[in-house]
């Protein structure tokens, strides 16, 4: 090549950072050498962490403008299902989606190499080992929560899906002695929308307040999240906002979920009552 070849892009082009993404680059290459008559290619990469590992390896490894290798990965797409249901605690929507999201990922995934095996598996096991430990600590602190909970007057555990970390977590950022209502409370909880109107004219589309206790807001939406999966009441109220106009995201949706569960936490709380699944109220005994 000229020196004028050295400093123009000879055919800019982008790839996806993963195994169909290298193969691809592999055949863009090859035909450029080809088209150029190139006798070497040097590689230059930019040091992005663990972004530029396997690529780096490959292009050392397989660059030998021959024939590709290909790797088959094999999936039992039940077993990934059971796999998710079991241990996500029926939290995902779509089990078989996200398993498929897997198979896909692991087909598009670069093999490890076998020099780096070992010093992998070592990093995993050692990993492996610190989940552990943080499990049991985590156990630990979940016993000493329930152990104080027990001495706090609240029933919000009595509501399906809300456990003694969500309970403990509202009834520490929420005292209902302050508010009026459970509107003053929601909007404590930032759980409250902007008013734009001008003269007559109310807009239907707005945003959640900035304001409110940012502790109490995110436990009610997650213990909300949590409730419309375990209660048909909330399960129904969920899937009806969900299947409105597209302005309603998942965010809003849990948000206006999240805004129904304050009116049940706040009259729990109030009138220290126990909450029936089918959505009836029995007092506390």
């Amino acid at each position: 090549m000229t020196r004028d070849d050295e400093k123009r892009a000879v055919s800019p082009f982008t790839v996806t950072n993963n195994r169909p993404g290298i193969l691809e680059f592999q055949d863009r290459i090859t035909k450029l050498v080809q088209k150029h008559h190139a006798e070497e290619v040097l590689f230059g990469l930019e040091h992005t962490g663990c972004y530029l590992t396997h690529a780096a390896m490959y292009i050392q490894r397989h660059f030998d403008f021959g024939v590709r290798r290909k790797n088959v990965y094999l999936f039992n797409p039940s077993l990934i299902v059971d796999f998710l249901v079991k241990h996500g605690k029926n939290r995902f929507d779509d089990p078989e989606a996200v398993a498929r999201s897997f198979q896909k990922a692991a087909r598009s995934s670069y093999r490890l190499a076998q020099v780096m095996a070992d010093s992998v598996n070592l990093a995993m096991a050692f990993s492996i080992r610190v989940i552990r430990t943080v499990q049991e600590q985590l156990k630990a602190l979940r016993k000493g929560i329930e152990d104080y909970l027990a001495t706090i007057p609240q029933t919000l555990d009595s509501i399906p899906g809300i456990g003694p970390i969500f309970a403990s977590g509202i009834v520490a950022e929420l005292d209902v002695r302050q508010f009026k209502s459970h509107k003053e409370a929601a909007k404590y909880a930032g759980l409250a929308w902007t008013v734009h109107q001008s003269g007559k004219f109310t807009a239907n589309r707005t945003r959640l307040i900035l304001s409110g206790n940012r502790y109490l807001k995110y436990y009610m939406i997650e213990a909300a999240n949590s409730v419309r999966v375990h209660d048909p009441v909330f399960a129904e109220y969920y899937a009806k906002k969900k299947a409105e106009p597209k302005e309603f995201a998942e965010g809003r949706v849990l948000a206006l979920t999240a805004r129904k569960l304050m009116r049940l936490v706040f009259y729990l709380l109030k009138t220290n009552r126990l909450y029936v699944p089918e959505g009836g109220i029995r007092q506390h005994a």
